[in-house]
């Protein structure tokens, strides 16, 4: 699938996700992802990836649940539905680009865009300078987070 098709659809599947109002659809949506992972077969990497962060997912909704208890004035059941289709919404975008990060791996997103932009009349000096930006996160973010690690095992390692 061409990169771009790619990061449009699950984009358009994260709205959906954000737009959606009751939780039947919010299911059809999570029944929608978990088709997408089986059937790209990236369910042993997705799950290894997703229990990286899934503590987050309760505390986060554990924690709306007693901000809107503190601040609303809905009902306790009312909260509770709310509280539920927040976190199932959050679940849903973290997993769909999760999914995406993984599928995404092997595909060049910037030479595609690049490409796009040279077969399109319009010219754009800003579209260039944030896809070279963009460039410039991607190839550089690995080294800075092992340089990050790295300072931390050494501050670890003479106990600072």
């Amino acid at each position: 699938m061409n990169p771009l098709v790619r990061l449009f659809f699950f984009l358009s599947l994260v709205i959906s996700i954000l737009i959606c109002d009751t939780i039947l659809f919010l299911f059809v949506h999570l029944l929608l992802i978990v088709i997408i992972i089986v059937s790209n077969k990236i369910r042993k990497k997705w799950n290894i990836e997703i229990m990286k962060i899934w503590f987050y997912f309760p505390i986060s909704g554990f924690f709306f649940f007693l901000i809107s208890i503190i601040i609303s004035d809905k009902e306790l059941s009312f909260i509770f539905i709310d509280v539920i289709k927040s976190t199932i919404r959050y679940f849903g975008v973290v997993s769909l680009m999760l999914a995406f990060t993984i599928l995404s791996k092997k595909d060049d997103l910037i030479s595609t865009l690049k490409n796009l932009e040279y077969k399109l009349p319009i010219k754009s000096k800003t579209f260039d300078q944030m896809i070279l930006f963009l460039d410039l996160v991607i190839r550089f973010y690995p080294s800075i987070i092992n340089q990050w690690k790295n300072l931390l095992r050494g501050q670890k390692a003479i106990s600072v």
